[in-house]
């Protein structure tokens, strides 16, 4: 065995200070590190170390797309945020402390390596796999707002939407909103 080989099968267990918290971190399969908070136990998988920064890994789109069509009902449920959040954890996302309302979803995607979008409007741009939108309530509508993923071909919440926007009243109030990228 070469050490190339050796190195990507070895596990190290490393002791590493990361966003203000004391983590135990794992170097194993190709330098992927894996912290685990040494308080909450939580665990986040971070990309390669490069002079010692960890990076962020980004979400594994391809199974947050499955999962989003996986289990896509025909009709809103009235879930959209929970339906996202299971898929995002199914593609290896740290969706802990999330909020419970849609339009409040921005700081757990960007903790997750997803970076704003800028789009000046949805009819006409090109949206990629593994992209989602966090929509804010319209007046009178949920306040919860709204939040879906793009599985490549459309855009899915808790049910497989017509387009971008979640409903016939969103489509005419186009409430403001932001495109996360992973």
């Amino acid at each position: 065995m070469n050490n190339a080989q050796f190195w990507i099968h070895q596990v190290i267990p490393l002791t590493v200070h990361w966003a203000g918290k004391v983590c135990r971190a794992i170097c194993c399969r190709a330098e992927r590190l894996r912290l685990r908070n040494v308080h909450s136990r939580e665990t986040t998988i971070i990309g390669r170390a490069f002079n010692n920064t960890p990076k962020i890994m980004p979400i594994d789109v391809e199974k947050c797309a499955s999962h989003l069509r996986t289990n896509a009902k025909n009709q809103s449920q009235g879930r959209c945020a929970r339906f996202v959040r299971l898929a995002l954890e199914a593609a290896d996302a740290n969706t802990s402390g999330h909020p419970l309302m849609a339009k409040d979803w921005g700081p757990i995607l960007t903790r997750n390596g997803f970076h704003v979008v800028a789009l000046p409007t949805p009819e006409h741009f090109k949206f990629q796999k593994g992209d989602i939108v966090v929509i804010q309530p319209y007046p009178g509508g949920n306040s919860a707002g709204h939040i879906a993923g793009f599985d490549g071909e459309k855009w899915i919440s808790d049910f497989a939407q017509r387009d971008f926007w979640a409903g016939p009243t969103y489509r005419r109030e186009r409430p403001e909103y932001a495109v996360y990228r992973p």
